[in-house]
């Protein structure tokens, strides 16, 4: 029996209810119609258990219809398709029909298409696929559900071995995709599979994400198709029965299945993403196989592995498991070693160094000046240049330095030290027959200016790096940084002539961060980045090439 659009359908249902049950009702379609009194509709499927096919698609209510007839659809021990399109049900109904679904035993056909079914929806239904072992076809098309719920469903269908007709919108493609490939299943004849997509998604990552899952979602509705006609003894893969499965995938008894293991995985076990073992370019971290090493592991290139850098190595990474095999340390560098402080006896500098009080530049600079009197003030609270270059008189007579002289002494001092920096590093550059970038002067112009702004103006300032360590870590995710860090730390095992190749190679590194790192170029990188931050950087370089020079003179 099918209604046509005839608005309310509420007296028509009572007055079959008055004249008694239709002999032979199959079929019942109140599709397009308004459904006032639930009640009415609920006696009227009572009266008629013979129902195989009922049809409530764009019905007034449904929300609240479905709520209390839900109970009655198990009584029809006959009914096998249940549609339920366009009626703007919500997560909250996609979880009752979730709850219904997994003590189904007759509804072989769901048709939930063109409703507002999103992620948390799409994972009840998924939850309910890993019980329900008898529905055959679903319907989801026009439903936001998005990458999540289309991971959720990916994992219901692990262990479902019944659903073997599934369309899903295809999130990279921007339409739907009918999962079979047989063409449509005679349980969902009556359905309009001209159905557009309702759930573009703009999101990149679920672009690159929905093909891969559509992939393991389409993999796992086949597998359902076949196994029913495989051996007791055999397993499906990639559509096939065969007595075990290959390598680089999983055996899924449960299922009969053979699920591909994840990407770059040679062996797993458990699950797909817990890989065992790698292919030969790929390397395990972890559970998973990568094609590098992140930058808080170091890869054994023998054994294909990722271990993890020491602790008091920063972000930057390492090439050992030592606390002395570090790009750059998280607090403190003692002749190499990464430390929580420097140890007694010694204090450290601007780049945090730990050098000897009695040989540290610090004292060094002081009995220069004739001021070696106050070394063990300094030394004692810390003062780093770059700190000193910040105090006014006030600060250095409250460190302890006395006459009024002496304190003009510093500060003239320190300024030229600060200031001449970047100037000293060009000129040691230079003599080392490297190339150094420099800017115009409509550029360097253009630099004042908008430091201008931010300081007259109070614009915000667009700096990233708040300290030495952030621009250090900046610095090490150069592939050329690594290689200039690597040779000044290490020696060749090949003797001389290979020695002498690595230090080519890895002044030719130093060179290529040259053009982002040097004064002037990383200035206008990084135009609100202040002096202080852009002299970081020069000390950066200076003292990774003062490092390589030791090495490969």
């Amino acid at each position: 029996l099918r209604v046509g659009s005839i608005g309310s359908v509420t007296r028509l249902l009572t007055y079959v209810i008055q004249a008694g049950p239709i002999q032979d009702l199959h079929h019942l379609d109140l599709s397009s119609n308004r459904i006032e009194d639930a009640a009415v509709l609920k006696r009227m499927l009572t009266m008629h258990p013979e129902l195989t096919s009922l049809d409530l698609s764009n019905v007034s209510a449904a929300s609240a219809l479905l709520e209390l007839i839900l109970p009655t659809i198990d009584d029809l021990t006959q009914l096998t398709t249940l549609q339920l399109r366009h009626n703007n049900l919500s997560d909250s109904d996609a979880e009752l029909l979730g709850l219904k679904l997994q003590a189904n035993n007759h509804v072989l056909t769901l048709n939930l298409a063109g409703n507002n079914i999103s992620t948390a929806g799409a994972e009840a239904l998924a939850q309910s696929l890993e019980q329900n072992k008898l529905l055959q076809g679903l319907d989801l098309t026009g439903n936001p559900i998005g990458q999540d719920g289309m991971d959720a469903l990916a994992r219901g269908l692990e262990k479902n071995t019944g659903l073997q007709h599934l369309l899903l919108d295809d999130l990279a493609a921007d339409k739907s995709v009918q999962l079979v490939d047989d063409g449509k299943p005679s349980s969902f004849a009556t359905t309009d599979f001209a159905t557009k997509s309702l759930t573009a998604s703009s999101d990149a990552t679920a672009k690159e994400a929905a093909p891969r899952l559509l992939t393991d979602i389409q993999a796992a509705v086949e597998a359902n198709r076949v196994v029913s006609a495989c051996p007791a003894n055999h397993v499906v893969e990639e559509g096939r029965c065969v007595e075990q499965c290959s390598a680089g995938y999983l055996t899924r008894h449960d299922t009969r299945r053979c699920v591909k293991c994840a990407s770059r995985c040679a062996v797993c076990s458990g699950t797909p993403t817990n890989c065992t073992a790698c292919q030969e370019d790929s390397f395990l971290q972890g559970q998973a196989c990568v094609a590098q090493c992140d930058m808080q592991a170091y890869a054994d290139v023998k054994q294909r592995v990722c271990y993890p850098c020491h602790a008091e190595c920063s972000d930057a990474g390492c090439y050992g498991n030592t606390s002395r095999s570090c790009f750059s340390c998280r607090h403190f560098n003692n002749d190499g070693n990464c430390m929580v402080s420097c140890p007694k006896g010694k204090s450290p500098d601007d780049v945090y160094r730990c050098y000897d009080t009695s040989s540290s530049p610090m004292r060094q600079w002081l009995e220069s000046l004739h001021l070696k009197q106050y070394t063990d003030e300094f030394h004692r609270d810390m003062i780093t240049f770059e700190l000193l270059y910040h105090f006014n008189d006030d600060d250095l007579k409250e460190l302890g330095v006395r006459f009024s002289p002496e304190r003009t002494k510093i500060s003239r001092a320190i300024r030229k030290r600060m200031e001449g920096l970047n100037a000293r590093f060009v000129e040691w550059a230079r003599r080392l027959g490297l190339s150094v970038p420099t800017v115009s002067t409509l550029h360097q112009m253009q630099l004042k200016i908008h430091r201008l702004r931010i300081s007259w103006f109070g614009m915000p300032e667009s700096c990233p790096f708040s300290d030495y360590h952030d621009v250090q870590h900046q610095y090490m995710k150069l592939p050329s940084a690594k290689t200039v860090v690597t040779t000044a730390r290490t020696r060749a095992s090949g003797g001389n002539v290979e020695q002498t190749a690595r230090c080519r190679k890895a002044w030719q590194a130093y060179q290529a961060t040259l053009p982002t790192f040097a004064p002037e170029a990383f200035a206008q990188r990084y135009p609100g980045c202040d002096d202080t931050i852009v002299r970081y950087s020069t000390l950066n370089l200076m003292n990774r090439g003062v490092e390589l020079q030791r090495v490969c003179p």
